[in-house]
């Protein structure tokens, strides 16, 4: 089973981290999802947020590292 609507990260003044919600998606038959997250990004490669430092940009894992 796909799940095509997943998000992940910050969401008011909770967090859901990505290895729990999966976890207990895959517990209950799903093999597949697509998710966004606003925070899972943050500070990687592909952020806007850092192509500016050069230093940070080199540093950073990239999206795909993440997760």
């Amino acid at each position: 089973m796909t799940d095509f609507h997943v998000h992940i990260g910050q969401y008011e003044k909770a967090y859901y981290y990505a290895d729990r919600v999966f976890s207990v998606l895959k517990k209950n038959g799903v093999d597949e999802v697509y998710f966004s997250s606003t925070t899972s990004c943050i500070f990687c490669k592909e952020s806007t947020n850092i192509r500016f430092s050069e230093h940070e940009r080199k540093n950073a894992p990239s999206a795909s590292t993440l997760y």
